[in-house]
């Protein structure tokens, strides 16, 4: 899903494009999730560059998301 770079909070240049060369103003936010072999659940959130697909950010977090609201706080709260 292509959102606002604004959207997200974060404190420093998480959103630098390196291929780009410049802090992306859109970016494409994606997830997975999946259980492990404790039966625990994870997810990865994913952020790449709306220009050009490089990925920017990704992180990984307990529980399932289930929107993009969801997906921003665990990109804000890590």
């Amino acid at each position: 899903m292509i959102i606002a770079s604004s959207q997200i909070n974060t404190t420093d240049n998480d959103l630098y494009c390196n291929q780009c060369q410049k802090e992306a103003a859109n970016v494409n936010l994606w997830w997975t999730d999946g259980v492990n072999d404790d039966g625990l659940g994870y997810c990865e959130v994913h952020v790449d560059c709306a220009t050009c697909d490089q990925e920017i950010l990704q992180k990984s977090a307990v529980g399932e998301v289930d929107n993009v609201e969801e997906a921003i706080e665990i990109l804000e709260s890590m």
